[in-house]
């Protein structure tokens, strides 16, 4: 699982363009469980820490395949919570960020 973060954070960190999406400067926080992710619009990295700093947070949680999908931009975040892959816990507007940072990252 970690191999699939980390590409997903390369990923992230080359396509400059990923800033637009972010209209304030608060980072998205997606707490994995033993890992969080903190997703800015200049970079992302992991920790395994959830930072203390003022942020969006949102909760994902399912099978590690699950979670391989939504990294690979193979199917939406919210079509995995519907499906019952995935436990999805934060506002409509912010789960609606996180779907487009995953499918734009691939």
């Amino acid at each position: 699982m970690i191999a699939e973060l980390q590409r997903f954070i390369e990923s992230y960190n080359q396509k400059k363009q990923m800033a637009g999406l972010f209209r304030s400067k608060r980072p998205l926080i997606v707490d994995l469980g033993e890992w969080s992710l903190e997703i800015s619009g200049k970079s992302a990295h992991l920790s395994r820490e959830l930072p203390k700093a003022e942020a969006d947070f949102i909760m994902v949680k399912g099978s590690p395949e699950a979670l391989k999908e939504l990294l690979y931009g193979k199917t939406g975040l919210r079509v995995l919570a519907a499906q019952g892959f995935l436990i999805v816990k934060g506002s409509f507007r912010t789960v609606l960020l996180l779907e487009s940072i995953f499918l734009l990252s691939k």
